[in-house]
């Protein structure tokens, strides 16, 4: 249970936690497409990880192209 205050500093109401987030969660503003196009170049694990692959089997290959001097 929460409880919850009013901003004057009274006593409001008790409701269980999930109501609570729920309640909060629907008083949250919506994502501005200043927002979206911030983030949209922004680093992302699962394109780092491909990258990461692409890079290491390049590796692989130059490492196999050069043949070192016996």
């Amino acid at each position: 249970m929460v409880d919850v205050r009013t901003r004057e500093g009274g006593r409001g109401i008790k409701m269980r936690v999930d109501e609570f987030a729920a309640k909060i969660a629907l008083e949250k503003p919506n994502v501005s497409g200043a927002f979206d196009n911030f983030y949209a170049k922004a680093w992302s694990p699962a394109a780092a990880s491909s990258e990461g692959a692409a890079a290491s089997s390049m590796d692989e290959q130059k490492k196999e192209e050069v043949k070192p001097k016996a």
